[in-house]
């Protein structure tokens, strides 16, 4: 049982170490290949070309030598196809990089503004008397926060929890708008406590939201530089 086992151990490593090989040289086995095949080709006139008292043996060798310089031309041609290739995706991988590095040093700083605006309206919003004019400026403050449009690269935790923001943003500039036109019109008692459970949830909501942008995001920048070093050695 235990030589079966060690066998089937072994035995996919020597199938991936082979794929590998072919993989490797595949440019060079076909060039190999076909100039096998002018060789061969070529032998076969030799040994059979006698009855052929008209035949140019300066003519068939210069073909085969055409056959084999074609074969190896192809071959270096299909190296540096694979070489362009490979230059292309090592360029595509750094401009991911730099595009989500970016990304994730601006969501960093605009968790920090969230939850910076998001204390700030929670306080506001508790004041009595209301302030008109401090609502007016929290909630300009609050439209003014330019989340930034996460790129398809970046991990589904974090694109989800830009789109909650928002979400978010907008339902509280909405009941700020709203507060404040309330207000100016003295449709609401400037003196009486406001009843406002939902918009505080909301600020509680986009304060957490930008909790974790900030570790995450660092978290990803990270990630992102020990996976380039990794590649490098």
């Amino acid at each position: 049982m235990t030589a079966d086992t060690n066998r089937r151990k072994i035995l996919p490593n020597k199938i991936n170490w082979g794929h590998k090989v072919i993989q490797k040289y595949s440019s060079w086995l076909s060039a190999i290949v076909i100039s096998g095949v002018a060789i061969i080709a070529f032998t076969a006139g030799t040994l059979y070309g006698k009855g052929f008292s008209n035949l140019s043996w300066e003519t068939i060798f210069a073909g085969v030598l055409g056959l084999v310089g074609g074969s190896f031309a192809y071959a270096a041609t299909k190296v540096q196809i694979t070489a362009q290739r490979k230059m292309r995706d090592e360029d595509l991988r750094r401009i991911e990089k730099q595009t989500n590095s970016l990304f994730y040093s601006e969501a960093a700083a605009v968790g920090t503004v969230c939850q910076i605006l998001a204390e700030t309206a929670a306080k506001v919003l508790k004041n009595v008397p209301v302030s008109c004019s401090q609502i007016a400026a929290t909630n300009v403050a609050i439209s003014s926060i330019d989340i930034p449009t996460p790129p398809i690269t970046i991990t589904d935790d974090v694109a989800s929890t830009i789109i909650a923001m928002k979400v978010t943003k907008s339902r509280i500039a909405a009941y700020l708008t709203s507060l404040e036109y309330d207000l100016e019109r003295e449709i609401i008692d400037k003196d009486k406590p406001l009843k406002n459970k939902s918009t505080l949830a909301l600020l509680d909501d986009i304060h957490a939201y930008g909790s974790f942008l900030r570790e995450q995001t660092q978290i990803e920048r990270e990630n992102l530089w020990e996976k380039d070093d990794t590649a490098s050695t």
